[in-house]
């Protein structure tokens, strides 16, 4: 445009016009006016802050309906294909219908409708316009009346034009409109963001490496522009050089402002991990570390000469509370009786009525019944004693026992309680002086039954006949 305008202006200067006339008067297409229209038609839409975004939609749903006129082409020259491989040959009778005077004249006054159709399914090419203009209502159902075409043909062309239509109108436009509308919501979300980068892209798509101000003020000649004009070739080395170092300074400063970048997040990341808390990775990293220090303080007592029990290390996995109580109550749940053979004693029973449901609860109950009287006191204290990991077992015993009388007792059969001797055990109680040898070994059979929570005796009565007695 520049140069057009410039040639325009020197040659009413060499014609012996004054160029120099109002606006008013200027040429219709008159090169700067072209320019000022297709400059005002570009900066409408990218500066106002409004239609910037509806610009930038606008451009995204170009690349849209590409996409959509692709899969469209594909659809129509499938359709294409098939309409005129049905439809060519009556198609050309209607061609011969119409030019039978003349092979280039067409009788339009006697056959205007020959003339008129005969076009629509000629070729491929011709085929592909008609659907094409079909979808804008441009073709009619009477385009498939052609001369000689048999009942069943008709309605199969009459068929895939009827699909086609379905296709193109229900489909593949819904779709566009779909896909149009996606790209208008995913601008109109970040819109002033969209618009400021498209505005910044113009302004920067002004500045050259060259020049020192933007358009249009870079015709004003400068410094620069003379040096340019009178130094000799090295200037451009300098220039170019010159450049290449700029650009490098602007890649070393990306890849710097990328690292700090990357650097924040990390770090934005380590600190939203610090504050959300203790976590379940945490909790497994503690019950890794202390399997380790268990394993590790057994071989230095083993290493010390002391005994210890042999540990499995590959058995790393230490219940916690919650995983105990859990299986307590898993193990409570499937704690079912043993009813096997009820049914069919019921069945074969002569008693009636013969209730099998009343059996089977009461089986289930004597089963739990039966259950529930376990000492669980001493289930805990055995499994105390098996599970620690630090001697023996037997030291293990030897230090609990020193600890209660009771389990010094129980585990020590040959003390005064346990020999039964009418003389030993009157070291043992003194108060059993005044008693019969038969009272004493009473007592001794009582008091080791006391101690031993397994067996089920008649403790109450014992106790208070010996209360009674006067035996402590």
């Amino acid at each position: 445009m520049r140069i057009t305008a410039w040639w325009i202006v020197q040659r009413e200067y060499w014609s012996g016009l004054d160029p120099w006339y109002p606006r008013d008067q200027w040429h219709a297409f008159d090169p700067m006016l072209l320019s000022e229209g297709a400059f005002a038609a570009g900066m409408i839409f990218s500066v106002n802050p409004h239609l910037g975004p509806l610009q930038i939609s606008l451009g995204r749903m170009i690349i849209d309906i590409i996409k959509f006129f692709f899969i469209y082409t594909l659809v129509l020259f499938a359709f294409g294909c098939g309409m005129n491989q049905l439809m060519w040959y009556y198609a050309d009778l209607e061609k011969k219908k119409c030019y039978h005077e003349s092979d280039e004249l067409p009788d339009f006054d006697n056959q205007e409708k020959a003339c008129s159709i005969w076009r629509r399914f000629a070729n491929l090419f011709e085929t592909s316009q008609s659907l094409f203009w079909a979808s804008f209502g441009m073709v009619d159902l009477m385009s498939f009346d052609l001369t000689g075409i048999k009942s069943f043909t008709r309605f199969w062309a009459l068929l895939m034009f009827g699909s086609y239509s379905v296709i193109n109108v229900i489909v593949l436009l819904n779709m566009l409109i779909a896909m149009m509308s996606n790209s208008y919501q995913i601008i109109s979300e970040r819109s002033d963001t969209e618009w400021k980068f498209a505005r910044s892209h113009l302004w920067m798509s002004y500045f050259e490496d060259g020049d020192i101000v933007p358009p249009p003020f870079n015709m004003i000649p400068t410094n620069k522009t003379f040096q340019k004009l009178f130094k000799c070739g090295g200037s451009g080395r300098s220039t170019r050089s010159f450049i290449k170092k700029s650009r490098e300074k602007a890649l070393a400063r990306h890849d710097t402002i990328v690292r700090l970048l990357i650097r924040r997040y990390v770090t934005a990341e380590q600190r939203k991990r610090d504050e959300f808390g203790i976590t379940e990775d945490d909790v497994r990293e503690i019950r890794q570390d202390i399997s380790s220090f268990r394993f590790d303080l057994i071989d230095i007592l083993k290493k010390n000469g002391m005994c210890t029990p042999t540990l499995d290390k590959e058995e790393t996995n230490i219940p916690g509370k919650k995983g105990r109580v859990m299986e307590r109550r898993l193990q409570k749940d499937f704690q079912i009786g043993i009813v096997e053979g009820i049914v069919q004693a019921v069945i074969q029973s002569e008693k009636e009525p013969k209730d099998v449901f009343s059996q089977i609860a009461r089986a289930i109950g004597r089963k739990g019944s039966g259950a529930g009287k376990k000492d669980w006191n001493a289930v805990v204290r055995q499994s105390t004693i098996a599970r620690d990991p630090i001697g023996s077992t037997n030291e293990a015993v030897q230090r609990q026992t020193r600890r209660s009388l009771r389990r010094q007792l129980r585990h020590q059969p040959n003390s005064d309680l346990a020999s039964m001797d009418p003389k030993r055990l009157v070291d043992y109680n003194p108060n059993l002086l005044d008693f019969t040898p038969v009272t004493r070994i009473a007592y001794a059979k009582f008091m080791l039954s006391k101690n031993k929570p397994d067996e089920q005796t008649d403790g109450k009565f014992a106790f208070k006949f010996f209360i009674n007695i006067g035996v402590p």
